[in-house]
């Protein structure tokens, strides 16, 4: 019998997609429209389970620093405490100074921050940071939400994957628009 190509891996496929869905539903809620900014940090919320940081890394938490005065700053904060993998997720505000960084084992720089301009350039390539953003170059993420026509995708930069000494699923690379080496 012959198989249709690409067909073997359409459920896992479909799979992986609800994966990234489900959060999105509340316990006891019907599905309801979702506005872009949810949409991101859902997404946001999702990648994190799919990356593994060195073992060096404090393996009890996890902390996402955000710019809480950005657009997505507060739908950030009502993350705090769900797990991510066999961690908890703490929610910490970004600070001024780089060492207020060395906490951060996940950044988002939203679009409508104030640090976010060149604040990925300047951060140490070897730390074990995983960085996120919105912003529109994407320079100096290693993963980049895009929207485009009303749809909200993700690019990965996987050589600065490799420079944080992260590990990213296959999984979620198959799901990303872009991947660059």
């Amino acid at each position: 019998m012959r198989r249709l190509p690409g067909f073997s891996q359409w459920p896992c496929r479909w799979a992986l997609r609800w994966a990234f869905a489900l959060p999105l539903l509340a316990p006891g809620q019907a599905a309801h429209a979702v506005d872009a900014p949810e949409l991101k940090v859902a997404i946001v919320y999702n990648i994190l389970q799919f990356v593994e940081w060195p073992a060096d890394v404090d393996g009890s938490r996890l902390t996402l620093c955000v710019d809480t005065a950005g657009m997505l700053g507060g739908y950030f904060k009502a993350l705090a405490g769900r797990p991510v993998n066999k961690r908890q997720l703490e929610v910490a505000e970004m600070g001024e100074g780089f060492d207020s960084w060395k906490q951060c084992q996940a950044v988002f720089l939203d679009s409508g921050s104030r640090r976010t301009a060149g604040f990925a350039a300047r951060l140490p390539r070897t730390l074990p940071v995983l960085v996120l953003g919105d912003h529109a170059d994407g320079q100096g993420l290693t993963v980049h939400l895009i929207e485009s026509a009303g749809r909200i995708g993700f690019n990965v930069d996987l050589a600065a994957a490799r420079h944080a000494r992260l590990q990213i699923s296959s999984r979620l690379l198959r799901l990303a628009k872009k991947v660059t080496e």
